[in-house]
């Protein structure tokens, strides 16, 4: 892992020893997450490398374990990584969302996945932190997509869908909460972007081109 200025000039490098593929920037620019494995890492511009161990935050696998795909949250207080390792009597997947000054971890949205030999994709969180959006790959392919998860209250999930994926925040104020996804449309023959708005449950379709995808909204 290394930075670079926007010129091209003064490349340096942060960390030439461990994997840095998959890796999320804190809010405030100060800290980056990053790493797969049992452990993962944490870099931080005052200190430099540090290892991220999931188990000082109470995630403790007596199986083998990993984590990955990290996404910061807005507050900058939680990471949340995608997870694997035996909980609950059995091996699944699920989001592990840790905080990082209570030092504490919550799993949320457990699932046994297809044992796909992938890095999963990073969680998205909401811009004031309420929602987590997921992309799940399950066993049961009813339930593959993208689900919303309540952070308020994990036990609330919404799902978008049979093969949903791609999910985006959008506009976000008290009378208008938006997602947009992607979905393959079976009647179609081809993939759809949709939005989903959370104030009143309705899904939109967004008139884009087949193969647009949705990568921010202004």
């Amino acid at each position: 892992m290394y930075i670079i200025n926007l010129d091209g000039t003064s490349q340096r490098t942060l960390d030439d020893e461990h994997n840095a593929g998959v890796y999320s920037t804190s809010p405030d620019g100060q800290a980056i997450a990053y790493g797969a494995g049992e452990t993962a890492f944490l870099y931080r511009w005052d200190s430099g490398v540090e290892v991220f161990n999931p188990r000082e935050y109470g995630m403790d696998s007596p199986k083998g374990q990993v984590i990955t795909s990290p996404s910061w949250s807005p507050a900058g207080d939680e990471v949340a990584w995608f997870v694997s390792g035996f909980f609950d009597g059995q091996d699944s997947q699920g989001f592990g969302i840790f905080n990082l000054f209570e030092q504490t971890f919550q799993l949320v949205h457990p699932f046994q996945s297809l044992g796909m030999d992938i890095t999963p994709p990073a969680a998205v969180w909401s811009q004031d932190g309420e929602w987590l959006a997921i992309s799940v790959i399950d066993q049961d392919p009813a339930r593959s997509g993208v689900w919303l998860v309540n952070m308020l209250n994990p036990e609330q999930e919404i799902f978008m869908g049979t093969g949903s994926s791609n999910p985006v925040f959008g506009t976000w104020r008290a009378d208008r909460k938006f997602l947009t996804y992607f979905k393959f449309d079976q009647e179609q023959g081809e993939s759809r972007t949709w939005r989903y708005d959370l104030i009143s449950g309705e899904h939109q379709l967004v008139p884009l081109p087949s193969e647009a995808q949705v990568i921010a909204w202004r």
